[in-house]
């Protein structure tokens, strides 16, 4: 039986710096069918130039309209792929990442998501954010989905099947980035389950944790989740 085919897709607002190394991890997956998908969402510091300079079978899209869920929304209906990931331009997967994923959808699963360890804000705070997300986390998306009201996605660290996300409308363009991944597991909660695998784990730079605060990042967060959850 032939794997499913998984399209990829990174969207990238002035990621110059850090769109090679993400590149990188993703093109070093073990999974053996997958294609990558770059959306330039409005960047002004040369990001296409570097991934047009990455080589290799990299699809480059360019989405004027700045917004991180206009260019999710392109790269899904660009898509080639039964599957779809969403990996974040400050994201490095390990090898075996998407593998695992794909394992955890034939299960029958719409989609997984997994935790982020932040690997570049001391390792107290990473490992300790990692515990919470597999404990707390984990509990909060079983709540929510024995009572049909959701889940816990994080979309930098997740796989969709293509099927669902047309039954849901594609992504949602109206939101412009708090409560995109909590709109997106409420929507698809309706079509099917989501997995939340604590084993799933993304490397991810803390810089917004960094640039705001651990205190205003976490209560921005869980204000747009608990209104998307409880509107």
């Amino acid at each position: 039986m032939n794997p499913k085919k998984v399209s990829i897709i990174i969207s990238a607002h002035n990621e110059a710096e850090n769109i090679t190394r993400t590149l990188a991890a993703v093109s070093a997956l073990t999974y053996p069918d997958f294609e990558i998908i770059v959306v330039d969402n409005a960047s002004t510091d040369g990001t296409s130039e570097v991934v047009r300079k990455f080589g290799g079978p990299v699809k480059l899209l360019q989405q004027p309209r700045k917004g991180v869920q206009f260019a999710r929304e392109m790269g899904r209906q660009a898509a080639t792929g039964e599957l779809i990931a969403f990996v974040d331009a400050v994201c490095l997967p390990s090898p075996s990442w998407l593998t695992r994923a794909v394992a955890d959808l034939d299960e029958g699963f719409v989609a997984v998501s997994g935790p982020y360890y932040y690997y570049d804000h001391g390792k107290f705070f990473g490992f300790a954010s990692l515990f919470f997300q597999k404990v707390f986390y984990k509990t909060i998306h079983q709540i929510l989905q024995l009572s049909h009201r959701g889940g816990t996605m994080v979309f930098g660290n997740c796989v969709v099947t293509k099927e669902a996300l047309i039954k849901i409308g594609g992504i949602n363009t109206k939101i412009e980035f708090y409560g995109d991944d909590t709109d997106l597991a409420k929507k698809l909660t309706a079509v099917g389950r989501i997995y939340y695998d604590t084993g799933l784990v993304v490397r991810r730079s803390a810089r917004r944790f960094k640039n705001l605060g651990t205190f205003r990042t976490l209560a921005t967060y869980w204000w747009f989740f608990l209104k998307n959850i409880f509107p």
